[in-house]
């Protein structure tokens, strides 16, 4: 069970870059993320919630708004 803290760790590092990328990419064309999905990504890269469900719970943000 020791090992598991830096499995952990590592993904979660894994998860923070590529939140890092696509705020980047989104940037990149002279855009920003919104505040949801800042949130999101935010509980996206600590674990929180599976890419399934950042991209779920995004989808239906912007369908409501």
């Amino acid at each position: 069970m020791a090992s598991a803290r830096p499995a952990t760790m590592y993904l979660r590092g894994e998860r923070e870059r590529a939140v890092d990328d696509v705020a980047g990419s989104i940037r990149a064309e002279g855009l920003e993320p919104s505040s949801i999905a800042t949130a999101l990504a935010g509980l996206f890269a600590k674990g929180r919630i599976t890419a399934d469900r950042m991209e779920a719970m995004l989808s239906a943000y912007h369908r409501t708004t």
